[in-house]
């Protein structure tokens, strides 16, 4: 982003002196070729060097400047404020760049979604200053457990999710194991999460992240109501009925 905003900015810079050239011929009444800049720059070299010189360097840095601060609000837009993690955006966005992937070239990718346990319970008996320090051990946790290409994002209030990219579900399966050994070493007050964990090449037959999403969240429910705070895949419930 911010290569691109330079060059254009490196762009405008040599405009501005062509410009000047322009309005210098039109006012001359000659066509302003290469004779006429030439003439130009012998009749004064350093004044148009330096013109030059002033407007590569001020044009370039403007358009450093302007790159800098697009990728930062692009940033911003895809980064959830309190962890620091992914939004469900730019979440969203990659998942379907998987599965574009996916359906392209059969690299199936896996989708790790995850609820922090009683969370409502946990702001009642501390505060939200104790939702908030559970909320950010859990996302230590899912940074220590992510490898350099997973995406990790916070989705919701008290919900999280992991794209494990170019992998099944044992992949999948692994990253949710690390999660919750890495919440474990913190002692017996961590928080505690239940986790579902879906994969695009399932048998059910995923055509979209909506799928995706569906299944994942069948499995999480599965990991509720079998006692929280444990790991299910989807690949061992039953197929849902065909609507």
């Amino acid at each position: 982003m911010q290569l691109r905003y330079t060059l254009v900015g490196l762009l405008l810079a040599t405009g501005s002196p062509l410009g000047l050239i322009a309005l210098r011929a039109a006012l001359a009444r000659r066509w302003p070729g290469p004779e006429f800049a030439l003439d130009l720059f012998r009749a004064d070299p350093v004044l148009w060097t330096y013109l030059f010189g002033v407007s590569v360097v001020f044009h370039g840095l403007a358009g450093f400047i302007a790159g800098c601060r697009a990728g930062g609000l692009l940033e911003t837009a895809h980064t959830d404020p309190l962890t620091g993690l992914s939004n469900r955006r730019y979440l969203d966005l990659q998942l379907k760049r998987a599965m574009t992937r996916y359906t392209r070239h059969g690299r199936a990718s896996t989708l790790v979604l995850a609820d922090l346990d009683h969370l409502k319970h946990i702001n009642d008996a501390g505060g939200h200053p104790a939702g908030d320090r559970a909320i950010h051990r859990v996302t230590a946790a899912l940074r220590e457990a992510c490898r350099a290409d997973d995406v990790a994002a916070r989705v919701g209030g008290d919900e999280f999710a992991v794209l494990v990219r170019g992998s099944d579900t044992e992949g999948g399966l692994t990253i949710a194991a690390r999660i919750q050994e890495h919440l474990r070493s913190l002692g017996p007050d961590a928080p505690t999460l239940s986790i579902g964990v879906a994969c695009m090449d399932d048998p059910s037959g995923v055509q979209d992240i909506g799928a995706l999403y569906e299944l994942a969240d069948r499995a999480l429910y599965a990991a509720k109501a079998g006692g929280r705070n444990r790991v299910v895949s989807a690949a061992d419930l039953p197929l849902a009925p065909k609507r």
